[in-house]
Parts: C-alpha cells; sequence; structure tokens
C-alpha cells in the first residue's frame, strides 16, 4: 500500500509540473512529463486531460479529440474534459461536434464561465459564408447570449468581454464591438493583439487612419513574433497602403493631361506644343502632390514599417504590382508634361496607356484577393 500510495504523489506531481510548464506556453517540455504521469497512474482522467490541453497548446487537435475522450472514458461528467474536446473538435473541422461538446460542458458545469465562453466560441464558429441568414442570427444571438452569461460570471477577466467584442463584429454592430474592446483594454492595457483589433475595425469605420492600423499591427507582431495571424494582417495593413499610391499617380495622371491640354474644349485648341512654363507648372503640382503624400505617411508611420513593406515587395508580386502600377502611371503623366509633343492623338494614347494599364492592374489585384478568402490562405498572397 505504501509503494501504491508512493506512486500516486509521484504521478501527481508530474501532473503539476506539466500544468505549469502549459500555463508558461512550454507544451514539448511538459509532454514527456504527461507521458510519465500516464504510465504510473493510467486510470487518472486528470492525466488524460491534460495531455489533451497539452496537445490543444502544441496546436495538434486531432490528438487533443482523441485524449479528451480517453478522459471521459474514465470521468464521463468531467466538464473540462468536454470542453478540451470542444477546442480539439472546432480546431479539427468538426464544427457540430464541438458545438454538441460545449452544449454538454455548460450543462455539467454552469456556473463556469470559460464553458459559457467556449459555447460562445463555438456558436460563433458555426457561422460561415454558406451559413443562410436566418441561421446565422440566431447562432450569434445565442453566442452573444453565453457571452453575455460568462461576462456575468467573471466581469474582470479581459476574455470574457473579448468574446462580446468578436460577436457584436460579427453581427455588424461596430460600437458595440468596440466598447467591449476598449473594455479589454482596460482591464489589460498591454494586449496589443485586442488593440490592433479595435484600431483595424475603426479604421473600416472611418474612425482611425490605415497608419494607425499598421502601429498596431506592428506592436501585436513585435509581441507575438510566432503569430502568423498577426503577421499576414500587418502584410495586409502594408498592401493596402502600397494600393494607395495607384491613386496618388492618377491624380498626377489628371493633373498632367489638364496641363498638357491633352483634350481641349472650345472651337480653338491650344496650339502644341504647350508653353514651357505651363508644363512645368504641371510638374511642380506633381512634384508637390508626391511630396506631401511621402512626407505624411513617413511621420504617421511607425519605425521599421518601410523596411518591412521592402521585405514584402520582394516576395510578393501581389504586392509589387501596386507600385509598379503607380511608377507606370507616373512616368505617363511625366511625359507628357516634359516632352514638347506635336502630336495630340499621340498625347492621348500616353493618357490612356496610363490610366487603362493602372485600372487593369488594380481590378486584378481585387479580384485574386477576393478569390483568397481567409486568413488561413494568405501565405498564398504574401509569402
Amino acid at each position: 500500500m505504501t509503494s501504491g500510495a508512493g506512486e500516486l504523489s509521484g504521478a501527481a506531481l508530474l501532473l503539476a509540473k506539466a500544468e505549469l510548464l502549459i500555463d508558461a506556453r512550454h507544451p514539448a517540455e511538459a509532454w514527456p512529463l504527461l507521458f510519465q504521469a500516464s504510465k504510473e497512474d493510467g486510470e487518472n482522467p486528470m492525466v488524460w486531460a491534460e495531455m489533451a490541453r497539452c496537445q490543444l497548446a502544441w496546436g495538434r487537435p486531432h490528438a487533443t479529440v482523441l485524449l479528451a475522450r480517453s478522459a471521459l472514458h474514465y470521468a464521463p461528467q468531467l466538464a473540462y474534459a468536454h470542453r478540451l474536446l470542444t477546442h480539439g473538435q472546432l480546431g479539427d473541422g468538426d464544427l457540430a461536434g464541438g458545438l454538441a461538446s460545449a452544449r454538454e460542458c455548460v450543462r455539467l458545469d454552469p456556473g463556469s464561465w470559460v464553458c459559457h465562453w467556449s459555447l460562445s466560441e463555438a456558436l460563433r464558429r458555426q457561422v460561415t459564408d454558406q451559413t443562410p441568414k436566418a441561421e446565422k442570427e440566431a447562432y450569434l444571438r445565442e453566442a452573444l447570449e453565453a457571452a453575455g452569461r460568462a461576462v456575468e460570471l467573471d466581469p474582470e477577466n479581459p476574455g470574457t468581454h473579448e468574446q462580446v467584442a468578436q460577436v457584436q463584429s460579427m453581427r455588424g454592430r461596430k460600437q458595440d464591438a468596440h466598447a467591449a474592446w476598449q473594455e479589454v483594454l482596460r482591464l489589460d492595457p498591454a494586449d496589443t493583439r485586442v488593440r490592433a483589433d479595435l484600431v483595424r475595425s475603426q479604421a473600416e469605420e472611418g474612425q482611425a487612419h490605415l497608419s494607425d492600423v499598421i502601429s498596431a499591427g506592428t506592436d501585436a507582431l513585435a509581441a507575438s513574433p510566432q503569430s502568423a495571424a498577426a503577421r499576414h494582417e500587418l502584410h495586409h495593413s502594408y498592401h493596402r497602403m502600397l494600393c494607395r499610391t495607384r491613386w496618388v499617380a492618377l491624380l498626377s495622371l489628371l493633373v498632367a493631361t489638364l496641363a498638357a491640354r491633352v483634350f481641349p474644349t472650345g472651337d480653338d485648341p491650344a496650339v502644341l506644343p504647350v508653353e514651357l512654363g505651363q508644363r512645368l507648372y504641371g510638374l511642380a503640382w506633381i512634384a508637390g502632390i508626391w511630396t506631401l503624400t511621402c512626407v505624411l505617411a513617413w511621420r504617421r508611420l511607425p519605425r521599421g514599417a518601410w523596411r518591412g513593406m521592402r521585405a514584402l515587395l520582394g516576395r510578393s508580386w501581389q504586392v509589387r504590382s501596386a507600385p509598379l502600377a503607380a511608377a507606370w502611371c507616373l512616368l505617363c503623366a511625366v511625359a507628357l508634361l516634359a516632352v514638347g509633343w506635336r502630336d495630340r492623338a499621340a498625347m492621348q494614347w500616353v493618357v490612356h496607356a496610363g490610366w487603362a494599364v493602372t485600372l487593369a492592374v488594380m481590378y486584378a489585384d481585387y479580384t485574386v484577393r477576393e478569390n483568397v478568402p481567409g486568413r488561413r490562405r494568405w501565405p498564398r498572397l504574401y509569402g
């Protein structure tokens, strides 16, 4: 009997050490301890549950499902194992199974905020692009109720408020989502990921600049360098910033077209070539537009953003197409004013070549981005 008690004590010690390692985000180091604990006390459901948690933290949802079911084999009423099973099934693509497990988790432990949070997450994950509108509204309404119950049970937990924000954002209630995100930041001011989500949502509503989104995204990536989602969100913001250069180039082409009198009005067209002073005046306007644009961008963007953009340009043809199209359009604009044209038809061809190529690239860029939905497929665009 003494030997058996010692073995159980050893398994408990291994389990406690493994839990600390998982909390510290070191699942690879926790796994050998849990494996040894399973040998010493293989009928302990908490050992199997912690093994499931370790695999979930390791990013292995299928293994999480198998181990959580092993825990439930020994303790079918263990809400903790049902919660782990929920997240394993959601990660493995079994959305219906994850929802059923989340409901069982809440039934077994209705006083746990994390069970209600898991139910809200499972309901939110049921919503896809193919979900009918009525079902989508029903899922999100119930998800909001579950998230609200989690807030009631633990109002000082930032995760509960963040779940409310995510659900409200999906419902289109942006202001309510902003209020929930701000509550998260009140409770945890150092959460750069939530700050990035808030600023990104505010930018969509016209309440923040794209440069603010890039600054928040840079902070989020610095806090979590291994986060693929944060990295691709930042790359997406860089892409949007570079795409704006095409509009500046098109404005430059319009200025050049007017200054060079490419499409004169009235019965007496201007004589070609256009006076040198008028052409220099147009070039000065174009230089002023680009100088102002660059100065504003330089002042607003965080340190290191330009380096990040250059790196992204070097590995993504999709991103590279934006400044190349802008450069082509700007070249056409400068050509209209730098050359003393005597053939108005040739000038008009230059104008059409400038805007047509730029708009074609813009349309192709938009089409490709629309056909690559979801964060998981962003690496196809940004490497």
